[in-house]
């Protein structure tokens, strides 16, 4: 985030997919992205991205949100107990495990929790944790590896 708001353009790889919902009111405005794309980013503005796709910078620019290129690197596990994990729902996640979200809640009753997958199992059902376990990392590419 410092060199964005420094004025750099980073450049990131896509983890998971995201378009605009259908409903927005102005879709021309955002970036439509797949998993493993990279990214150049421009700007910042509340979890939002500007960008485009460093593979062709003459096409559409737009935001994009952070869960795209995020990664949540476990610091502290985090286990349910065995009457919730047979129910499922929850991600049982060790120290180094790094999760890919595709949903956070910053209000209500799951404020402070996110829902993803391990990034290892690709695939893998979706699970819910406590964001406060982990911390969220970029994976970024330097100009030499987009030659």
């Amino acid at each position: 985030m410092a060199h964005v708001s420094a004025g750099h353009t980073i450049t990131v790889e896509v983890l998971s997919d995201w378009a605009p919902v259908a409903e927005t009111a102005s879709p021309a405005r955002f970036l439509t992205v797949k998993s493993g794309m990279i990214v150049a980013i421009k700007k910042h503005s509340n979890g939002w991205w500007f960008g485009f796709d460093a593979a062709q910078p003459d096409s559409a620019k737009g935001w994009l949100p952070d869960v795209c290129f995020v990664v949540w690197v476990i610091h502290k596990a985090f286990a349910v107990d065995a009457s919730l994990a047979r129910k499922g729902g929850f991600l049982n996640l060790s120290i180094g495990d790094e999760v890919v979200v595709k949903d956070k809640w910053d209000e209500g009753p799951w404020r402070g929790w996110g829902r993803g997958t391990k990034r290892s199992t690709n695939g893998a059902p979706r699970g819910l944790f406590p964001l406060s376990h982990a911390e969220q990392h970029v994976i970024s590419r330097s100009n030499a590896e987009l030659d």
